[in-house]
């Protein structure tokens, strides 16, 4: 396997490890008093069902979650996602039925992964965590309690050396929404990855870019609304 698949492939790791850390059931039951609650919002909603999104016209676009996320050119979305593992059934309500009832165990699921063979990776996450988690606790909180626990696994999957985290707010969507990133090397290679989510009705999608520069993340800007 060549450096960039070998990145690729490695990369999704901790994405996936920090969703199921936003999944465990444990989390749901986190004393109230732990977590700053976030303030109540006014609900802007044209889809009230969960949805698993769509890949289309090079971005994936989620109307549960009102946004749409295209990718770099030359990005190819490949099997590690769903959506593209499911190809043509995706639009058959059984199959897509069974990834959601996948979800709602709280079982992180890869929707959509997209890769360049310059070790550019972008890759859509959904969990179930429970709507008393969405409807108490604001983004920065749920990011902010799993912390010291990324570090580690990030440890733990071997390869990852130099590890730097922060914290940030950046700008997406239009609004203002916190940000993890890490920097490092992985396998001597040195990397960032920024992540950011979006939580709604019980829901956290989870969207992570890395790159061995800062180019993925060109396309945070290039997120917009459905509507």
């Amino acid at each position: 396997m060549n450096m960039n698949k070998s990145f690729n492939k490695k990369i999704l790791i901790p994405a996936l490890v920090l969703s199921m850390l936003f999944a465990a059931p444990a989390y749901a039951s986190e004393k109230t008093n732990e977590l700053p609650q976030k303030e109540a919002v006014s609900a802007e909603s044209q889809s009230t069902a969960f949805t698993l999104g769509e890949i289309k016209d090079g971005a994936y676009e989620n109307s549960f979650f009102n946004v749409r996320f295209p990718v770099l050119k030359g990005m190819k979305f490949d099997k590690d996602g769903k959506l593209t593992e499911l190809g043509k059934k995706a639009s058959d309500p059984a199959a897509t039925e069974a990834v959601i009832a996948q979800i709602n165990e709280h079982t992180p699921v890869i929707l959509a992964n997209a890769t360049t063979s310059k070790s550019s990776v972008f890759t859509v996450i959904a969990t179930f965590v429970g709507k008393n988690v969405t409807d108490h606790y604001d983004e920065k909180s749920i990011v902010e309690s799993k912390l010291k626990q990324v570090v580690s696994d990030y440890d733990s999957v071997g390869g990852f050396t130099d590890l730097t985290t922060t914290i940030d707010t950046i700008s997406f969507l239009g609004e203002e929404h916190p940000s993890l990133s890490v920097t490092g090397k992985v396998d001597g290679v040195e990397f960032k990855q920024r992540f950011l989510c979006l939580t709604k009705d019980g829901y956290v999608m989870l969207f992570a870019l890395a790159g061995t520069n800062d180019s993925p993340f060109s396309m945070i800007d290039q997120a917009t609304k459905l509507y």
